[in-house]
C-alpha cells in the first residue's frame, strides 16, 4: 500500500519535530513544512498531499482556519486541525471550516493516526461515490437528450432518423433493426436494419414469427442473449451470422399494454449489452411506442383538419363579408353625423333659450352615443379583417393618463369618487406605442370603471419591469375599482363581442357590450394580455401587461399640454381657406371657426380655390378630400408647398390605400366627424394665439410690478442678474430632470431671494409652486414651472420700460 502524503503546517518547531518523527514511525511520508499560513498554498500546489496536518495558531497574518477555507476553494486535500484551544468559538470557527479531524495538544500520537486513517479512508470513499455520481448525472443527461429528441417527433420518417442518431449515440452497435407491424393486418409499417445482410433484412420483412421476435411479441419481456456461443437454442439454428453475431438483445416495443414491434440489436463482442445500455434501449423502446400512437393520432387529425378547413374556409369568408358590411355600413352613417353634430354644438353656443339648450345637449348626447357605437363597431370590424394599423411612436404615457381623468373628471366629481393614480418613478419617459391605441385601451377601462362604481374609489397604477430584450420594457397597468363586480360565471362572457354579463346591470348602466371585446383584441396585438379579478359587490381589478414595449433612444422630456377650451383662445388676425364641393361642409367649418380676427374665404372647387391661394395668400387651408380631381389636389398641394401654406385634410374615416398615400402629402388630417376643439387644436399648430388666462395673468402681473416699492423697482437690475445667472441655468437642469425634491429645492431658494427684494409677484409666484408640489398636482406644476422663463421676460419687460418712462419723463 502506497504511504500517505502528509503537509505538516504547526509554528512550534518542538511539536513540528514530535509530529514528524510519529508520522514516520506510522509509515507516511512528510512531503513538505512550514509554520505560515501564507505559504500553504505554494506547498499545497507542489506536493499534493493527500492529508494536512493544520495548526490552528501559525505565524503570518492567516490562521489555519482561514487557511483551510482558502484551501477549500482550490483543492479537495483532507485537512486535520491541530491546537492547545478548547474555547468554543474557535471550535465554532473550525466546524465551519468543515475539517477532517480535530487533535487537541499534547498530541497523542495513538489518536493522530486513528484521525489520519479515517480521514484517508473518508476522502478515498467520497470520491468514488463523486465518480459515481457523475456516471450517473452522465446516465441521467443521456435519458433526457433521448426524450427531447424523441417529444418532437411528428411523422413516422423523422421518427427512423431519430432512432438512427439515438443508436448511434447511446452505443457502438454493429447490428441494429426496428420492426414495427400493424398485427391484426399483418404488416410491417416501419423498419429500420443496420449490419444485416440483404437476405436477412428480407426475410425479416416477411414474417416476425421469427425464433425471438415472436417470443418478444407474445411475453412482452425483454431476451438477453449474452454469448450466443453457449446458447444451445442459438447454436441449434446452424446460422451462418452465429460465429459473427456474439451478443444479442431483444426488446418488445409496447403502448397501451399491446406489443406493436420489436429491437433487434446485436454484438460480434459477447456480454456487450451492460445494465446501463438495456436500461436506455429499454426507454427508447417506450418512447417509440408512445410516438408511433402518437403519430397515428396525428395522422388521423390531419384528415379532420383538411375536412374541418374548407368548412372553415366558408365560415371565414362569410364572416369577412359580415365584417365589410359593418365597415361600409359605419362609414356611411359617419358622414352625415359630422354636419349632425357639429352644427348641433355650433347652435348651441350660439343660442340662449332654456329649452332649446335642452333639446340640443340631448341632440348632442344621443349623437355622440351614436358615434362612440359606430367607432366600436368600425373597430371591430377592422379587427376581425385584420385591417386595423398600429403606428408606433415615442408616447408619453403620464400625459394621456392625465388626458383620461380630464376627460373624466366631470363624472368622477358628480359620483364623488376618488380618482388616484400612482405612477412608478422607473417608468420611462417616452415609449414606441400607438399612441390612439393605448388611449383607447386606458379610456374603455377607465370609462368602464368609473360607470360601474357608485362610491369609493377608481385606482389606476403604471409600473414597469426589465425585459429579457434589450432596450424594451414591459409596462403593466391596473386599473382597480370599488364597484358593482362581476359574477364568476360572467368572467369570460363580458370579453366576448356584443355579450354583456347580468341583464339588470346592463338595463341600470346601458353600453353595447363592444368596449371590453376591442380593448381585449388592441391589447392582444400590441403583444400584450388582458386579465381581470372580481368579486361581486366589492370591485373589480383589469390588469394590462404589454410585453417587449421598444424604449426609444434620446427622447427629450414631453411637456404635458391640457386641451384648452375654444372660448379661451384668442388668435392673431389670420386668413383660412375652406375648399369643399359640399356647401354645408364649409358652413360647418365656418360656424366652427367663428372668431373676429379670423377672416375665412371659401371656393367649392379646386380652379377657384387655385386663384384665391394666389390672391388672398392664405395662413392656412382646410381642404375636403371627397373633391373629385386628384390631379387638381396635388397641383394645389404643389403651390400650398412653395408658398409654405399649410394644408389640413377633413376625410373620411375609411380610405383605400391610394387614398392614404395621398393623405401622407398633407400637413394635418381630421378624421370625420370633426369638433370645434380638433380645429383649435390643429391652428394653434399654424397660427399665433394667446389664452384670455395668459392675457389676464399679464395684465396682472403688470399690476404688481407697478405696485412695487421704489426701493424694490430700483434693485430689479439686480435681481435680474441674478434669476438669469443663478436661477434660470438651474431651472434647466430641474425641468429636464423633474423630479420632485429638486423642484422644491429650487423653489424654497428662489422664494428666499424673492423676500430679500420684497418681491412680491414673484412670492407669489413661488407659494403657488409650492402648493403644487405639496399637493402632488404634477400637472400644475410642470405647467407653472414651465413659466419661470417668461416670468423673468415679463420683470425685464417692465424694467425696460420703467427706464424708458423715466428718461422721457
Amino acid at each position: 500500500m502506497e504511504k500517505p502524503r502528509i503537509l505538516i503546517v504547526e509554528d512550534n518547531l518542538l511539536d513540528r519535530k514530535l509530529i514528524e518523527s510519529g508520522l514516520k514511525k506510522m509509515g507516511c511520508r512528510i512531503v513538505g513544512q512550514t509554520a505560515f499560513g501564507e505559504e500553504v498554498l505554494n506547498l499545497a500546489k507542489k506536493t499534493k498531499p493527500d492529508l494536512i496536518l493544520m495548526d490552528i495558531e501559525l505565524e503570518g497574518k492567516m490562521d489555519g482556519i482561514s487557511v483551510t477555507e482558502n484551501l477549500k476553494k482550490e483543492f479537495d486535500i483532507p485537512v486535520i486541525f491541530m491546537s492547545s484551544h478548547e474555547e468554543e468559538s474557535i471550535l465554532q470557527r473550525a466546524r465551519i471550516s468543515d475539517p477532517s479531524g480535530y487533535v487537541f495538544k499534547p498530541i497523542k500520537l495513538r489518536e493522530l493516526e486513528t484521525n489520519i486513517s479515517i480521514a484517508i479512508y473518508k476522502k478515498k470513499n467520497e470520491r468514488k461515490l463523486k465518480l459515481a455520481h457523475e456516471k450517473q448525472s452522465k446516465l441521467y443527461n443521456s435519458l433526457k437528450n433521448i426524450i427531447s429528441l424523441l417529444s418532437s417527433i411528428r411523422d413516422r420518417k423523422s421518427l427512423i432518423e431519430t432512432i438512427e442518431k439515438i443508436l448511434e449515440k447511446i452505443a457502438d452497435i454493429e447490428y441494429s433493426g426496428l420492426y414495427l407491424w400493424d398485427i391484426e393486418r399483418e404488416k410491417l409499417i416501419l423498419h429500420l436494419a443496420k449490419g444485416f445482410t440483404e437476405k436477412e433484412k428480407k426475410e425479416a420483412k416477411k414474417t416476425v414469427m421469427q425464433k425471438h421476435p415472436a417470443k418478444v411479441f407474445y411475453s412482452k419481456k425483454i431476451i438477453h442473449i449474452p454469448d450466443i456461443a453457449k446458447d444451445r437454442q442459438k447454436q441449434s439454428t446452424n446460422s451462418q451470422r452465429s460465429f459473427a453475431i456474439r451478443s444479442r438483445l431483444y426488446i418488445p416495443v409496447i403502448n397501451n399494454d399491446r406489443c406493436i414491434g420489436t429491437f433487434d440489436l446485436a454484438s460480434s463482442k459477447p456480454d456487450y449489452f451492460n445494465e446501463d445500455i438495456i436500461a436506455l434501449l429499454t426507454l427508447v423502446s417506450s418512447l417509440t411506442g408512445m410516438v408511433l400512437s402518437s403519430i397515428f393520432y396525428i395522422e388521423k387529425q390531419n384528415e379532420i383538419a383538411r375536412n374541418l378547413a374548407r368548412a372553415k374556409a366558408k365560415a371565414e369568408e362569410a364572416n369577412r363579408i359580415k365584417s365589410e358590411f359593418l365597415a361600409n355600413l359605419s362609414h356611411e352613417i359617419r358622414t352625415p353625423m359630422n354636419a349632425i353634430l357639429g352644427f348641433s354644438q355650433t347652435i348651441l353656443s350660439e343660442t340662449d333659450n332654456p329649452d332649446f339648450k335642452n333639446k340640443l345637449e340631448t341632440i348632442l348626447a344621443s349623437g355622440r352615443t351614436l358615434l362612440s357605437l359606430i367607432n366600436d363597431i368600425l373597430d371591430l370590424s377592422k379587427i376581425e379583417t385584420g385591417k386595423l394599423e398600429f403606428v408606433n411612436t415615442p408616447v408619453h404615457l403620464l400625459n394621456i393618463i392625465r388626458e383620461i381623468k380630464q376627460v373624466f373628471s366631470e363624472k368622477i366629481s358628480n359620483k364623488s369618487l376618488n380618482f388616484e393614480i400612482n405612477v412608478d418613478e422607473n417608468i420611462p419617459n417616452a415609449l414606441m406605442l400607438d399612441e390612439i391605441r393605448i388611449r383607447q385601451i386606458l379610456f374603455n377601462l377607465v370609462g368602464n370603471a368609473i360607470k360601474f362604481t357608485d362610491k369609493g374609489f377608481v385606482r389606476l397604477k403604471v409600473y414597469c419591469r426589465d425585459s429579457e430584450k434589450k432596450g424594451h420594457k414591459q409596462i403593466i397597468i391596473e386599473i382597480e375599482d370599488t364597484g358593482i363586480g362581476v359574477p364568476q360565471k360572467d368572467h369570460e362572457l363580458i370579453f366576448e363581442a356584443f355579450r354583456q354579463g347580468d341583464g339588470n346591470s346592463t338595463r341600470k348602466y346601458g353600453g353595447t357590450g363592444l368596449g371590453l371585446a376591442i380593448t381585449k383584441k388592441l391589447i392582444q396585438q400590441m403583444n400584450g394580455e388582458l386579465s381581470m379579478e372580481s368579486t361581486v359587490g366589492e370591485g373589480t381589478t383589469f390588469k394590462v401587461t404589454l410585453q417587449e414595449v421598444p424604449v426609444p433612444d434620446n427622447t427629450m422630456p414631453v411637456e404635458y399640454k391640457s386641451e384648452e377650451d375654444p372660448s379661451e383662445i384668442i388668435f392673431e388676425p389670420s386668413t383660412i381657406l375652406i375648399i369643399a364641393d359640399i356647401q354645408n361642409n364649409i358652413e360647418l367649418l365656418k360656424k366652427m371657426i367663428d372668431t373676429n380676427n379670423i377672416r375665412i374665404i371659401e371656393a367649392n372647387n379646386p380652379e377657384v380655390a387655385l386663384q384665391k391661394i394666389n390672391s388672398a395668400k392664405p395662413d392656412v387651408v382646410f381642404f375636403d378630400v371627397h373633391l373629385p380631381n386628384i390631379k387638381t389636389i396635388k397641383a394645389i398641394k404643389k403651390i400650398t408647398d412653395n408658398k409654405n401654406i399649410p394644408v389640413i385634410a377633413c376625410a373620411d374615416s375609411i380610405m383605400k390605400d391610394p387614398e392614404k398615400k395621398m393623405m401622407e402629402k398633407f400637413d394635418r388630417c381630421l378624421r370625420k366627424p370633426i369638433s370645434k376643439n380638433q380645429i383649435y387644436t390643429e391652428l394653434k399648430n399654424f397660427i399665433s394665439y394667446k389664452t384670455k388666462e395668459k392675457i389676464r395673468n399679464e395684465e396682472n402681473q403688470f399690476k404688481l410690478l407697478k405696485k412695487l416699492p421704489q426701493k424694490t423697482k430700483d434693485k430689479i437690475p439686480e435681481l435680474l442678474q441674478l434669476l438669469k445667472n443663478n436661477y434660470l441655468p438651474d431651472w434647466g437642469k430641474i425641468k429636464s430632470t423633474l423630479v420632485i425634491f429638486e423642484i422644491e429645492e429650487f423653489v424654497k431658494q428662489l422664494k428666499i431671494t424673492a423676500k430679500n427684494f420684497k418681491f412680491e409677484l414673484l412670492i407669489q409666484y413661488c407659494d403657488s409652486l409650492l402648493e403644487s408640489i405639496r399637493n402632488f398636482d404634477i400637472g400644475k406644476m410642470e405647467k407653472e414651472l414651465n413659466s419661470f422663463p417668461e416670468l423673468v421676460t415679463e420683470i425685464e419687460k417692465y424694467s425696460k420700460l420703467s427706464v424708458l418712462k423715466e428718461k422721457k419723463f
